[in-house]
């Protein structure tokens, strides 16, 4: 059976930071562009952001939603034309359809890091994907969806293209795990909600992530 992956890479093991307390005593905003592209119903995108916002609160990111003008689709009847500069606090997420000649091995998306700098602005997500598997393995397109942002978003403020074996930050999404696994495993780390955390308010000090 055909399986899905975020990206490839595996590293160490982690404890899930569930409601931990130390994660919610401190907040950070952080503000996230949403370009949908795909053309998701306004709907479908909602729920996702909910779902995404919930896992990152539980890490003390509080992430404000910005639906960005598209040329077409759900998006074209946006206020918010995202003309304005984005600042060193703020996400950029694209919404879009997989390419055919996309040569990796399957994954739902991708985040450009500079692991020099240890910081990241912009993620890919494949809606299609999410889409495909959620249709074939009987599972809510949304929830599905809300999790690879977090975990996308999750990369761009590590500052970092390592994965868990484990968790939201875990590399692998096989099939088994999507269906059976509940809602307690989709978490991040302690120590990678702290990274976020930090990484964020260096972003906001214009200077590079935390080592």
């Amino acid at each position: 059976m055909r399986t899905f992956a975020i990206l490839l890479i595996v590293v160490g093991s982690v404890l899930p930071v569930a409601l931990s307390g130390h994660a919610a005593a401190v907040t950070r905003p952080v503000t996230i562009r949403v370009y949908n592209n795909f053309g998701l119903s306004t709907r479908v995108l909602e729920q996702a952001q909910h779902t995404a916002s919930a896992l990152l609160r539980q890490a003390g990111i509080a992430p404000v939603w910005r639906h960005c003008r598209a040329r077409r689709g759900p998006a074209a009847k946006s206020s918010d034309a995202c003309a304005d500069h984005v600042g060193t606090a703020e996400l950029l997420l694209r919404v879009v359809r997989a390419p055919h000649d996309d040569e990796r091995v399957p994954s739902f998306g991708y985040s450009h890091v500079d692991t020099a700098a240890r910081m990241g602005t912009l993620s890919t997500v494949f809606a299609d994907r999410v889409t495909a598997a959620g249709r074939r393995l009987g599972l809510d397109q949304a929830t599905l969806l809300g999790r690879v942002v977090a975990h996308e978003v999750g990369h761009l403020l590590l500052g970092s293209t390592d994965h868990s074996d484990a968790g939201l930050m875990r590399a692998q999404w096989p099939d088994h795990v999507l269906q059976h696994s509940g809602p307690e495993v989709w978490f991040f780390s302690e120590r990678d909600a702290d990274v976020m955390r930090h990484s964020l308010l260096a972003r906001i000090d214009g200077v590079s992530g935390p080592p």
